[in-house]
Parts: C-alpha cells; sequence; structure tokens
C-alpha cells in the first residue's frame, strides 16, 4: 500500500503542471484569456507582455521535472530542484500581476484559480520529494 501511495503522490506533479499550461488557455480577466492579454500587450510594453507567459512556461517546466522523475527514481533532488525553479517564475508572475491588475479583481475568471490550483499541487509534489525516503 505504501508504494501505491507514492506512486499516486507523484501524479501531483504531472496534475499541478498540466492545470498550469491549461489555465494559459482559460478566461483570466474581463473574460480574457492570458494570450489574448500577452498580444494586446506585445505592441505596447514588450517588456512586462512576456510575463504574461510565465503560467505557460512554468507548467511546461514542471512537465518535465515529473517526466524526468519517472524516467529514473534516483533523479529526485534534480526533479525538485527544476520544480522550484518553475514554482519560482509563477511566484514573479503572480506578485508583478497582481500588484498590476488589483483593479480587476473583481471580474475574475477561471484560469487564475485553476493556475492557483496548479501551483499549490506543485509545491506539496516538492515538499513529497524533498520528505519521502524511497529506501527499500
Amino acid at each position: 500500500m505504501k508504494k501505491e501511495e507514492f506512486e499516486l503522490l507523484n501524479l501531483l506533479g504531472f496534475i499541478g503542471g498540466g492545470m498550469m499550461l491549461i489555465s494559459e488557455f482559460l478566461p483570466w480577466f474581463s473574460g480574457r484569456l492570458l494570450l489574448q492579454i500577452f498580444f494586446i500587450t506585445i505592441s505596447v510594453a514588450i517588456e512586462n507582455s512576456f510575463l504574461y507567459l510565465f503560467p505557460l512556461i512554468s507548467g511546461i517546466i514542471t512537465l518535465f521535472g515529473s517526466g524526468l522523475l519517472l524516467y529514473d527514481k534516483n533523479l529526485k533532488l534534480n526533479s525538485a530542484l527544476i520544480k522550484i525553479v518553475s514554482i519560482g517564475f509563477l511566484m514573479v508572475f503572480f506578485f508583478d500581476l497582481i500588484s498590476n491588475q488589483i483593479t480587476f479583481l473583481p471580474a475574475l475568471g477561471i484560469g487564475l484559480y485553476l493556475c492557483i490550483g496548479g501551483f499549490i499541487f506543485s509545491i506539496f509534489d516538492v515538499i513529497n520529494l524533498l520528505i519521502v525516503n524511497n529506501n527499500k
């Protein structure tokens, strides 16, 4: 039972990365997708526009880290470090996004909630990777 539980907990990284990836294509603010906001802001402020791609980048990095763990169980530390980098990208996005978009908070879409859920799943996955010991 313990091995099955550990295998089920390893899916947290895939679920979190998938949620972050899918959230990019769902409405965030005022019914707009992050990709739409990216294309709107790229013509005005190119330095700030790439921030809207961070959930997509973070989801891809998290899925890569989870895939690395599936490839070889001995790469737990490498996978955890990759996922920590992914969480860092998403934290930068959240801190900058909330400070810029504070006026739109009443009109939130499902994309933000899905991305926050994926963020939480990724944090739990990193904690699981660093705490669980697999000495057999």
